[in-house]
């Protein structure tokens, strides 16, 4: 009877080890030699230091009993690979791979006296060889062992010899410094593997465990390396406090790791966690005095000297046992070496690491001072940029922290005076580099959206006293300090100094990013001198020296404008006539149909002037410039008395720039910018009382989708610029305006409006859907409610209805989005499958690829799937995977998809594999939606596969599990196991249990399996 354990690649180093005894010129007759003599030839070689002819004895030995079954051979047969695996791992090189076989093999079979040491050399041996899949097998299997080793011990054997085995004592325990280098290189093995979230459970066992604080510290560093790769900012910082408060707050990886945490939390924008953790990092010269006096006390531990130059000292050479004589300087440097234990030598390398570190105190602080700015703690950061500046103010970080504190005194707390105070204080000190530069523009840049155009003209002198440079970026600024500057002066009505202004762009920085707009500005400059010849010749320059630029268009314009200045009028019309005929979209096209109709109307060529001037407006990309034409003709009507029906011209005129210009010109669309007008000019409360008025008085016409524009707007200003007070208030006045209107279209809208703003929106869509016998009252966003309330509750009845009111009614409208999202999947419900297909594609072929149009594809991959179409149904899928706005839970839910796909097929491991990866990758998505449907699928598909222990175990995952456990769908897990069992799970969860159940399923191709899919896609989520 053989032994389970003896593997191709064991024979094959039995050939080997033979081969090499019979090559040997001193080996005599080896083959026909008895077991009890090859054991002794083994002996002796070992004993003479011969390893190589011992390795290849020892092989042949083992060979020669490998088919006993008597317990004593076995066992001498254990004790020779014992010691042949000692050998293996000692010579130079060692032959790793060669004593991990003989190892396992020593572990599968019985009567081993050192199974546990066996174990953890297995371990390392994997380990040393970078084989972390194998060494994180074999670690798991040691310390299974190690808690039950008569099971682990039987496993693979006969019943004859594990009865024997099960009356053999096992070795001793490992004890606890065993276990802590156990963990310590499972956790080193995970991260070998890049698998982050494995690696922390081990890690944070010898943190537990460990009473090496050094051991601690690295353990802590790595945990917390872990954490912001998966990423699990909370993780962090729940975890980091508990060894703050002991004295591994002065373990320098634990700063070190503390340091990178708060700079992923800060890059992260996670500032309320990053900034506790800057606090806790202690200095550097701190770090370093209490280590340097752990160093020496550890260095007297070990009986050194205290430090690593000083004499010893007539006590010290007493305490020590050093001779009075001098001893041979060979032993006096190599006795420290060998009695320096590892911890000391680790504990000088940090030290010295940390030594060559730059003071890093200002670099946390600068970063502190932009945390609190970024939470708008404002004070407390002009505190920390003070600080740093007051230290290094030369430096970069006190350059930087410069800007910074005038960037909070002006743009944050409003505190100008100061801010001009430090930021001139500093201009008028610092004429060189890049932050005088970027002091001056964003002071310039207050001041221009402030309007204190007078304020910037009070920066030209330190502007002026900057040394130019050569580099790009500060010419950069140069030139648009410059050209602010001129604009300034332009925006005072300056247009002397605006001119000069301009052309010291020009002159001082030849072709800048600015030269362009300078050019074209100084030519502006010209004309509101009315230097028209002047001006005309810099517009001639432009065009032709920017023939692409984006002023070429208003340089041909305005050029017009001064043959117009000049009285050249047929040369303005003809400059006028070749912007019209070239540029019919430019926004330029509609001011110079007018400027020409204003020709022709002076010249009494009204037909000619009314034709221009309808142009004018129908051709207008913004409202003034269609309003002027509009009144232009206003005017003509009203003039000319010979026009018959003058006045109702101008109404009809009024009535049909009204039509034609419905986003600006109506009064409910005016309504609309004005509002938007006033809340970027911080007006709030005008601007919420803008819409409130106009949402009233207009909103009873279904049709004005300017008030649906306000409404939309309106919630977006409740959501970001209200406080909760004013929130409440605003619901207030809305429900005030829906209790005075007796308007069915207004009061939809009014309600709409207020269930938006109190997150109600779906259960006021399925109260609506009850009371609406007929939804001629129903604007489009209120028309999107009842889509949405219907989709919520699964009621397709209305769907065709409410997609053909859009069609018919409101097809430009963006809110038809929800109404084929309802009408696709009442279809399918329907079994309406042809049908389904053809709503999604017209709803694709509008929306393309729109995130909130996802389901489209989704829904396609599902009917195609539904039809039998099972290849088709794979590519629609898989075409998700590809979409990168579509990340997320869309890709979630494909995933589980492209199972459904394969079990379809009935490629159940394949369909395992997606399943799997549904509840592994995507189990935040659609709160743990997919991820209960991708346990319970998995669980199918081994039923169907008969791995019936597997099934159980995933049931039992997802109990453990806690995106998923307290799910409807959890049920059929806990109705598998049964009370018992789920009792036993749920009480271990409750002492803070968990479990690393893995369910593997051999794959040869999945098409696009997990793995496939991960390097197709990068997933957004951050699973």
């Amino acid at each position: 009877m053989a032994y389970v354990g003896r593997t191709t690649i064991w024979q094959g180093y039995l050939r080997a080890g033979l081969c090499a005894l019979f090559l040997n010129s001193a080996a005599m007759a080896s083959d026909d030699m008895s077991p009890a003599a090859l054991l002794k030839e083994s002996m002796q070689l070992l004993q003479a230091g011969k390893d190589e002819e011992a390795i290849s004895s020892m092989y042949l030995y083992l060979d020669t009993v490998s088919e006993s079954e008597a317990p004593r051979v076995v066992t001498i047969a254990q004790d020779i690979r014992f010691k042949l695996i000692k050998i293996l791992v000692t010579t130079s090189p060692p032959r790793l791979e060669e004593a991990a076989e003989v190892l396992q093999t020593y572990i599968d079979l019985p009567m081993g006296t050192y199974p546990r040491v066996a174990m953890k050399m297995l371990a390392t041996c994997y380990f040393d060889l970078e084989d972390f899949e194998k060494c994180i097998t074999a670690i798991n299997r040691a310390l299974d062992y190690n808690e039950n080793p008569i099971i682990i011990a039987t496993a693979s054997v006969t019943k004859g010899v594990a009865e024997v085995s099960k009356k053999t004592e096992p070795d001793p325990e490992y004890t606890a410094e065993e276990l802590v280098l156990l963990h310590v290189t499972l956790g080193e093995a995970y991260l070998g593997l890049e698998k982050w979230a494995e690696a922390i459970d081990p890690f944070t066992y010898v943190i537990e465990n460990t009473p090496n604080s050094q051991r601690k510290g690295y353990a802590i560093m790595q945990v917390v390396n872990s954490l912001i790769n998966i990423p699990d900012f909370d993780r962090i910082t729940d975890w980091i406090p508990q060894p703050y408060r002991t004295t591994a707050r002065y373990d320098i990886r634990v700063n070190l790791a503390l340091m990178n945490a708060a700079v992923a939390l800060y890059e992260a924008e996670e500032y309320d966690s990053a900034l506790p953790l800057y606090r806790m990092i202690l200095p550097r010269d701190e770090l370093i005095e209490f280590q340097q006096d752990k160093l020496r006390s550890m260095r007297l531990e070990a009986g050194l000297t205290p430090d690593e130059d000083a004499e010893a000292t007539a006590g010290e050479m007493l305490l020590f046992g050093i001779e009075e004589e001098e001893p041979d300087t060979e032993e006096v440097v190599a006795a420290p070496l060998e009695r320096k234990p590892k911890e000391l030598i680790e504990l000088e390398q940090l030290i010295t690491a940390l030594e060559k570190l730059p003071p890093y105190e200002n670099d946390i602080d600068y970063r502190m001072g932009l945390i609190y700015k970024a939470v708008d703690r404002y004070w407390e950061s002009l505190e920390f940029f003070g600080k740093v500046y007051e230290m290094d103010p030369k430096s970069d970080l006190g350059e930087r922290s410069i800007y910074e504190l005038v960037s909070v005194l002006l743009e944050n707390l409003d505190e100008v005076d100061e801010a001009e105070k430090r930021g001139h204080t500093y201009l008028g000190g610092h004429h060189e580099g890049r932050t005088p530069r970027e002091i001056a523009y964003m002071l310039t840049g207050y001041y221009q959206k402030n309007q204190t155009i007078e304020s910037i003209k009070g920066l030209a002198p330190y502007i002026d006293a900057f040394v130019r440079s050569d580099d790009k970026a500060i010419a950069q600024y140069d030139a648009e300090l410059y050209f602010m500057q001129g604009v300034a002066d332009l925006m005072l009505l300056n247009y002397e100094a605006s001119e000069k202004g301009f052309q010291r762009v020009l002159d001082e920085c030849p072709g800048s990013h600015q030269e362009g707009n300078a050019l074209y500005w100084n030519g502006m400059s010209k004309l509101f001198l009315q230097k028209y010849a002047d001006a005309e010749l810099v517009f001639e320059q432009y065009i032709k020296k920017f023939p692409e630029g984006d002023w070429l268009d208003e340089a041909y314009f305005q050029g017009g404008v001064c043959f117009f200045g000049m009285e050249k009028y047929d040369k303005a019309r003809d400059r006028f006539s070749l912007v019209i005929k070239n540029y019919p979209d430019s926004p330029i096209f509609s001011g110079a149909c007018s400027m020409r109709g204003d020709l022709y109307g002076a010249e009494g060529h009204l037909d000619k002037a009314l034709a221009d001037y309808t142009m004018a407006m129908e051709s207008a990309q913004k409202a003034k410039p269609a309003g002027y034409a509009v009144f232009q003709m206003c005017d003509i009507y009203e003039q000319d008395e010979t026009i018959d029906g003058r006045y109702d011209k101008i109404i009809g005129v009024v009535e049909d720039y009204l039509e034609r210009w419905k986003d600006e010109a109506d009064i409910s669309k005016a309504l609309f910018w004005i509002g938007k007008t006033k809340l970027q000019q911080g007006l709030v409360d005008e601007a919420v009382k803008t819409y409130i008025d106009a949402i009233v008085e207009y909103g009873t016409d279904v049709r004005q989708d300017g008030v649906d524009m306000m409404i939309a707007e309106l919630i977006k200003i409740s959501s970001i610029w209200l406080s909760t007070e004013n929130q409440t208030q605003l619901i207030a006045d809305l429900q005030h305006a829906l209790n005075m209107s007796d308007d069915l279209t207004l009061q939809l809208r009014l309600r709409v409006t207020i269930a938006k703003l109190n997150n109600t929106r779906i259960e006021v869509g399925e109260q609506l859907l009850k009371e609406l016998p007929n939804l001629k009252n129903a604007s489009p966003p209120v028309l999107a409610v009842l889509c949405d309330a219907s989709f919520e509750v699964e009621d397709y009845s209305r769907s065709k209805e409410l997609l053909d009111i859009f069609i018919t009614q409101f097809e430009d409208s963006d809110y038809m989005r929800a109404a084929y999202k309802l009408r696709g999947f009442g279809q399918y419900s329907e079994e309406d499958y042809e049908g389904a297909l053809e709503t999604i594609e017209e709803a694709q072929e509008l929306y393309g690829h729109d995130r909130d149009v996802v389901w489209a594809q989704l829904l396609k991959a599902q009917v195609l799937l539904d039809l039998g179409k099972v290849e088709e149904a794979r590519e629609a899928n898989k075409y998700i995977l590809n979409i990168p706005g579509w990340r997320g839970e869309p890709v979630a839910q494909a995933t589980y998809q492209m199972g459904q796909v394969s079990e379809k097929e009935g490629d159940f491991a394949t369909a395992f594999g997606f399943y799997q990866r549904a509840y592994f990758q995507y189990k935040g998505h659609a709160g743990g939606y997919w991820a209960a449907e991708g346990y319970l699928a998995s669980a199918r598909c081994l039923k169907k596969m008969a791995r019936e222990n597997d099934q159980r175990n995933t049931y039992r995952a997802m109990l453990f599990d806690p995106y998923v456990n307290d799910l409807p769908q959890a049920e059929e897990a806990r109705d598998v196991l049964g009370a018992s069992e789920v009792a036993e799970i749920e009480a271990y969860i409750a002492t803070g249990g968990s479990t690393n159940i893995i369910i593997e399923v051999n794959v040869e191709k999945l098409g696009v399996t997990a793995r496939d899919a991960e390097t197709e896609i990068v997933d957004s989520e951050g699973e």
